[in-house]
């Protein structure tokens, strides 16, 4: 079975599909990452959680993919 790792490097560069609650930490923690912890959708996060993320969808490169229902 492959790691996490191995499987992030094989699909990195396909894009990444982000589901709802992700997608809403990215989007705040892109404006300003302190309200991340005050805002209610976001405050089971960490700030640390938001710059995990964000390094994965970079890692991962474009597209940044979702689908209606989660918008």
């Amino acid at each position: 079975m492959l790691d996490a790792a191995a499987l992030i490097e094989k699909h990195k560069g396909k894009g990444v599909f982000i589901d709802t609650n992700l997608l809403v930490l990215l989007l705040v923690g892109l404006v300003n990452p302190e309200r991340i912890i005050s805002l209610k959708r976001t405050q089971d996060y960490a700030v640390e959680d938001f710059a995990i993320l964000r390094k994965l969808v970079d890692w991962f490169g474009k597209p940044l993919v979702t689908t209606p229902h989660v918008l």
